[in-house]
């Protein structure tokens, strides 16, 4: 997992909502900032154990790969919506501008719907996974009960229209996703030096839990997770617009990747070392004994849901925003269409076979 939070992106959806065409104002900085709070989510819980999976130097190339995957991938898109603006004249504005550009109504069309989605998807992981850290803080009811009753703030959530006010606590998200690291940090430690939990001295075998032959069917969903990690793809184009030197763009995706990293880097050697075979998918689940739950157990659970409390209302305005965008709809069609989509991420989350296993 991934967080969409940031102002360029918000702001874009608003003024594409009121047709009005504008130069950006965001530096080189702050679209680093942005693409780089987009990219560190609550996907972030689940790199120790793929660390303890690959082993260390597997785990580090691979991230490597995943990373320079990713910045070769925003690099030839801002490279292409460079040449489209030159040739048209006119902004990008996003995605579906890029694809409609380079391939006609079918482009544009197949991008909608992949787009479309990605994000229901998105938002159906988010609320599961809210679900699971509330369980970690209050249990019980458990995760699915705990599903549903989010849900129901997400309905709410789902008729929000007002951006700057979305932009103004877009800042919790971000703050959050920062702080990630601090409790996996100081959790690997204190399971590490736990005699309950610390794995023996030779945690630190270079074969991960599967020796040295990894199983191929192993490292495509290793490298997927890794790439979904980082890829900001679905946001370049409105980072971009809002810029107010689009030259500075590929130093903005260098900057944001080089960071985004060396983080990943960091928080998936240090669980893996500190947890060992111990660790679990999501690593707020391994910071308990026999004792009970962990101080810092609770502290990156409250992080993970607030993060993702504020992500998800982000991800449905901009969600509802593109697809209500020039088409007139009645009241109670949109209030449908609405209540219907929140209705469906829940459905996924909580009924689809085998979704859990998959996120």
């Amino acid at each position: 997992g991934n967080t969409i939070t940031g102002n360029s992106y918000l702001q874009t959806y608003a003024d594409d909502q009121s047709d009005k065409e504008h130069l950006g104002t965001s530096s080189t900085s702050a679209t680093a900032m942005s693409i780089l709070t987009v990219m560190i989510g609550a996907g972030v819980l689940i790199l120790p154990q793929q660390f303890n999976k690959l082993g260390m130097p597997l785990g580090c190339l691979l991230l490597a790969v995943s990373c320079w995957c990713s910045a070769y991938l925003c690099y030839t898109m801002n490279e292409a919506i460079g040449r489209v603006q030159e040739r048209t004249g006119s902004f990008v504005h996003t995605i579906d501008d890029l694809a409609f550009a380079c391939f006609g109504i079918p482009g544009k069309r197949v991008a909608q719907f992949i787009l479309r989605a990605f994000v229901v998807g998105k938002v159906a992981c988010y609320i599961v996974l809210i679900g699971r850290n509330l369980e970690y803080l209050v249990c019980p009811p458990q995760y699915k009960e705990w599903v549903m009753l989010s849900s129901g703030l997400f309905l709410l959530a789902a008729f929000v229209k007002s951006a700057r006010l979305l932009e103004n606590i877009s800042v919790i998200g971000a703050i959050c996703s920062g702080v990630y690291a601090l409790p996996v940090i100081a959790g690997s430690l204190q399971a590490h030096f736990d005699p309950d939990i610390a794995p023996p001295l030779d945690m630190l075998r270079f074969g991960g839990s599967y020796g040295f032959a990894i199983p191929p069917e192993q490292l495509l969903p290793s490298f997927g997770l890794f790439l979904f990690g980082f890829g900001p793809t679905e946001v370049m184009a409105t980072a971009r617009r809002n810029m107010a030197d689009q030259s500075g763009m590929p130093a903005a995706i260098t900057a944001s990747h080089a960071i985004t990293g060396l983080f990943y880097l960091l928080v998936g050697t240090l669980g893996a070392w500190g947890f060992g075979d111990t660790v679990l998918g999501n690593v707020t689940e391994s910071m308990q004994s026999r004792h009970g739950k962990w101080f810092t157990g609770y502290c990156l659970a409250l992080a993970v849901a607030m993060n993702l409390f504020v992500s998800i209302p982000i991800c449905l305005y901009c969600f509802f925003a593109a697809l209500t965008r020039g088409r007139n709809l009645s009241t109670a069609v949109d209030a449908l269409l609405r209540v219907g989509v929140i209705a469906f991420c829940s459905f996924i989350g909580v009924f689809l076979p085998y979704f859990m296993q998959v996120l």
